[in-house]
């Protein structure tokens, strides 16, 4: 979809990530039906943690902590984001993938795309400096919503693109438990982020209790797993420090979530703290997630 073309303020810094991934992809083509359609999967179930990456670097742009770094990193999310759904969208050559057909992809891609495009530029308008009322306000209103459509288009991506694969593969492939942990982080610190600005805080208080409990809840289940198949897998002792270390500083990151969550006032130390470790504990995240994927392999 040309609307997915990125306008003229991106196109430079479009060219230098899209050369990059075209060298990428011309050393890894696809060799089977198979092996492309998982590609696919993967690529789309990406966009779910660079909506929210985005979506949490905006905030911290407003607030003293890391404002550049986290302008900067919702500035190349961007870029990525439009150039991830031109290539799902329109196909790549590269890959051998031929441009999307399926009509229910390309409903909800349609779907998403007024709420992404203003969204985005307000998103541009504030990382660039631009604090006024009309921008801000679209940015935090239209947050949830752009989740939610990005998340509808890739699960019909995921569907569309999962048919004749084996279910397992295509689980593990798409988007499963694990894999939401990195995003719920990412979320809690959002929350963190508008409620020290005063921005929705009632709103934000209630998701940041309920994603402290999700990314818990999921935590503790994948230990449990892990533990009840140390002695049938081999990987089993590898993944669980991994989850103990995860764990040691989510306790240190959700020690003032919680007080927040509950009612306390965000402060700046707290903030910062927050900002600070989420970065960290979204990289060991993500290993775990592809540690715990392989293992399912």
């Amino acid at each position: 979809m040309q609307s997915f073309v990125l306008g003229f303020s991106l196109a430079m810094l479009f060219s230098v990530w899209w050369a990059a991934g075209a060298a990428e992809a011309q050393g890894t083509a696809a060799t089977s039906v198979e092996d492309r359609a998982i590609a696919r999967i993967t690529l789309a179930a990406k966009q779910r943690h660079l909506v929210q990456q985005i979506a949490t670097a905006s905030c911290f742009t407003l607030s003293p902590h890391n404002p550049q770094e986290n302008a900067a990193t919702a500035w190349l999310g961007m870029v990525e984001f439009d150039g991830s759904f031109a290539t799902l969208i329109q196909g790549d050559p590269r890959r051998e993938w031929a441009p999307e057909e399926d009509a229910s992809v390309l409903a909800a891609v349609a779907g998403m795309q007024a709420n992404w495009s203003t969204f985005r530029a307000a998103t541009q308008q504030i990382i660039s400096g631009d604090r006024h009322s009309v921008p801000m306000r679209q940015m935090v209103e239209l947050s949830a919503p752009v989740l939610t459509e990005v998340n509808a288009a890739v699960d019909r991506i995921i569907a569309a693109h999962a048919k004749g694969l084996d279910a397992q593969k295509a689980h593990v492939a798409g988007f499963n438990e694990v894999d939401q942990q990195p995003m719920l982080i990412q979320r809690a610190a959002m929350a963190m982020c508008y409620i020290s600005l005063g921005i929705d805080e009632d709103r934000m208080r209630s998701d940041l209790r309920q994603t402290i409990n999700l990314f818990e809840t999921a935590l503790d289940a994948l230990e449990k797993d892990l533990s009840g198949t140390v002695q049938a897998d081999p990987e089993s002792p590898v993944l669980l420090p991994k989850i103990n270390e995860i764990r040691a500083l989510w306790d240190q990151f959700a020690e003032p979530l919680r007080k927040v969550a509950q009612g306390a006032e965000a402060e700046a130390e707290d903030v910062a703290f927050v900002e600070n470790a989420t970065g960290q504990l979204t990289e060991m995240s993500n290993a775990l997630a592809s540690l715990s994927k392989a293992r399912e392999q």
